[in-house]
């Protein structure tokens, strides 16, 4: 049975990012392009979630995250009747160290792989991407929560539709 609905809050640290990217285009038929994104998740020491437990000691969570990069690269052909076709890698570091790994964070470094079509009408577009991502397998122990020493890994694939229309 589930339990009556009840409040809570919390008080999160949004890091800084500081993001690069640069486009380079040959010609008209192709792009190519390289983004770097850095996040200081060294802020993210701590979250308390209030109103949770009846126990306040239990609320908070110690994370102490470290910085991390996304390094990303794609590339787009562009053909002459509107078509286009790309292709993408991402690699996400991990953030979390071993001993701040908490089951509702699982981040360990992933690789996600993407290929795309897609057709241009002049002012309406659409886009259809397939991704594939995995997780290099990580292995825990010694963690704040005990329970949560094991081995980690993510195989996961996604497909994507969208649409556009440019007024």
């Amino acid at each position: 049975m589930i339990g009556k609905p009840q409040g809570a809050t919390a008080d999160f640290v949004h890091p800084e990012s500081i993001v690069f990217g640069y486009s380079y285009r040959p010609n008209e038929q192709w792009n190519i392009e390289l983004n770097v994104d850095w996040t200081n998740w060294d802020r993210v020491n701590d979250l308390t979630i209030e109103g949770t437990t009846l126990d306040p000691t239990l609320d908070t969570y110690t994370l102490n995250w470290e910085s991390a990069f996304i390094w990303e690269l794609g590339v787009t052909r562009y053909f002459d009747n509107g078509w286009n076709v790309s292709a993408g890698y991402t690699y996400v570091e991990s953030a979390v160290p071993d001993q701040g790994l908490l089951p509702i964070v699982p981040d360990s470094d992933r690789h996600f792989f993407a290929l795309g079509v897609g057709r241009d009408y002049g002012n309406f577009y659409w886009q259809a991407t397939y991704q594939y991502t995995y997780a290099d397998e990580r292995g825990v122990s010694g963690n704040t929560f005990p329970t949560v020493d094991g081995d980690y890994d993510l195989d996961s694939q996604a497909v994507a539709f969208s649409v556009g229309y440019r007024f």
